[in-house]
């Protein structure tokens, strides 16, 4: 099902009055495109960052709580026809997610480790990308400095700790190639 696909069911679900009242929300500090469709339980969301979303987001909240932002110094942009299904996406430094992107429940993405390792360590902040088409699948964990390619699929409880080529499946702790994609043009994932 496309994300058009889902945020139709969401509508009909009778969640416009939220979609409406989060979307106005959102638009208060950050730059949206569009209405922010929402399912279920009202997001946790700080603009108090550079917060820029597409058009046609869905963020379902049904059975987990999603929550997503940008720090003060942060920057996070959401590409459009995204889906967030109860996920967490905090910007520290930068974090974008391209157009049609699929991410999971119980996902995090964090551009930061937050606390150093040791003295002699600093703490770990570096940019996270996501191309356009990608599906991260439930529990996984997506770790600073990581740009995943266009058409690539990060399978259920993974670890990305290195970047992912496009059109590329993978998986594990850490996580490896387990095999390549062969991606239409203009084909969406659903």
């Amino acid at each position: 099902m496309t994300t058009e696909g889902i945020g139709q069911r969401l509508r009909q679900a009778s969640q416009v009055p939220a979609s409406i009242l989060f979307t106005l929300r959102v638009r208060s500090t950050s730059r949206v495109k569009g209405l922010v469709i929402v399912g279920g339980k009202w997001p946790r969301f700080s603009g108090l960052g550079d917060v820029q979303i597409g058009r046609g987001l869905v963020v379902d909240s049904r059975q987990v709580p999603t929550e997503f932002g940008a720090g003060t110094d942060g920057r996070l942009v959401i590409g459009d026809n995204a889906y967030l299904n109860g996920c967490s996406i905090v910007a520290t430094k930068s974090i974008t997610i391209g157009d049609n992107c699929l991410i999971g429940d119980f996902t995090s993405i964090m551009d930061t480790d937050y606390h150093a390792l040791s003295s002699e360590e600093p703490i770990k902040a570096e940019p996270v990308t996501i191309g356009n088409n990608v599906w991260i699948a439930r529990c996984c964990s997506i770790l600073p400095g990581v740009s995943i390619g266009d058409n690539a699929v990060v399978a259920a409880g993974s670890v990305v700790t290195k970047d992912v080529p496009p059109s590329t499946l993978v998986g594990g702790v850490p996580a490896r190639t387990i095999k390549a994609l062969a991606i239409d043009e203009g084909w969406v994932r659903s």
